[in-house]
């Protein structure tokens, strides 16, 4: 009998309740309509890439910047093909650019940073027309996601529910209530937490995520005696030899 117990406690400690695997958490059952957190501008800065295409009325044998951008044409295969075409920024915020020099455009927007060069490449080209894009945007999610990695996006917003998708969701043992997020800014690092088993997390400002964020799912207590991590050979072997002593001292 106390056999029969232990293995339904075992059982039952490893079931997870339903709350725990649903996100959003609401007694609405209707539509619901939630205020979305105002757009951070994004400005440029040390570490970024930064793809630049420019192009002008010129003609192509005395434009000097057309070939350069032929000759850097997009490929995003991979992050090493990303680092052949793009500029990097320095630590100081300057990117090297071909005639014009070292520019600084640390701390601009992209618009910005596009007509800053577009002025500055009057000089050189007849209605010079510039294209500045930022090509190093990815994030690393971690912990009890089916795919931890780093993942590469291009939307100027990504939620925290699109990226928890990109690795393939979070796992049975993730807890949802309890997702942080760690982001290096100003010399600092944050250890961010989100609720996603909240409403307010859908308004709240760190509901979209941002380039070079890490996202940490960690796994719930439930985990350390789930059904997953039961030697199920050792239980039914210790099981086994019971029986049979217990068969043994009763013949005897």
């Amino acid at each position: 009998m106390r056999v029969i117990v232990f293995f339904f406690l075992i059982a039952f400690s490893g079931c997870i309740s339903q709350r725990r695997l649903e996100y959003i958490q609401s007694d609405n059952q209707g539509p619901s309509t939630y205020p979305i957190s105002t757009l951070e501008t994004n400005l440029i800065k040390p570490g970024d890439e930064l793809y630049i295409r420019v192009s002008s009325f010129d003609d192509v044998q005395y434009n000097f910047f057309s070939t350069q951008s032929e000759n850097r044409q997009m490929n995003f295969s991979n992050d090493v093909s990303v680092s052949l075409i793009s500029y990097d920024v320095n630590d100081s915020g300057f990117v090297n650019f071909p005639v014009l020099g070292y520019i600084s455009l640390g701390g601009l927007t992209i618009e910005n940073a596009t007509e800053k060069l577009k002025t500055m490449l009057g000089e050189y080209t007849n209605q010079p027309t510039v294209l500045i894009k930022l090509v190093n945007k990815r994030i690393s999610i971690i912990g009890e996601v089916a795919r931890p990695g780093h993942y590469v996006y291009t939307k100027s917003r990504l939620m925290i529910f699109e990226a928890l998708s990109m690795a393939g969701d979070v796992t049975l043992f993730g807890d949802k209530r309890k997702v942080y997020i760690i982001r290096e800014e100003d010399n600092t690092v944050q250890k961010i937490p989100i609720d996603l088993t909240s409403d307010s997390t859908i308004s709240g400002k760190e509901f979209f995520v941002r380039q070079n964020d890490v996202v940490y799912v960690p796994p719930t207590q439930s985990k350390t005696w789930s059904l997953e991590s039961v030697p199920w050979n050792l239980v039914l072997t210790s099981i086994s030899t019971l029986i049979l002593i217990l068969s043994y001292l009763n013949v005897f």
